[in-house]
C-alpha cells in the first residue's frame, strides 16, 4: 500500500521506500511531481490517517480524497476525530 505523509509528519515514513509516495495535501513532495503518485489517492477505496488533525493542508482540503473512500481516523487527541470531515 503506498504511504504518504503530511508535511508536519515528514520523516515518519523512510521517503527512500519503494512505496513512500511522499508528501499528501500540498503536494510539494519531490516524490510527488511523478504523475503517477497524484492519482493514487483518487483509486484509494480505504484511506487510514494516522497521527493527522486532517486538516486542508494534510488532505488538500478533503479534495484529494474520494468522498466514497472510507476513512479510518487514528489519532491521540479524540476531539479531533470528524473535526473535519464525518
Amino acid at each position: 500500500m503506498p504511504v504518504f505523509t503530511a508535511n508536519l509528519g515528514k520523516g515518519a515514513v523512510d521517503e527512500t521506500h519503494r512505496l513512500s509516495a511522499g508528501t499528501l495535501g500540498s503536494l510539494t513532495g519531490p516524490r510527488l511531481a511523478r504523475p503517477l503518485r497524484r492519482g493514487l489517492p483518487a483509486q484509494a477505496d480505504v484511506v487510514p490517517l494516522a497521527g493527522t488533525r486532517t486538516n486542508e493542508h494534510g488532505t488538500g482540503s478533503w479534495q484529494l480524497i474520494p468522498a466514497d473512500a472510507g476513512v479510518i481516523h487514528i489519532v491521540v487527541d479524540a476531539q479531533e476525530i470528524g473535526r473535519t470531515r464525518r
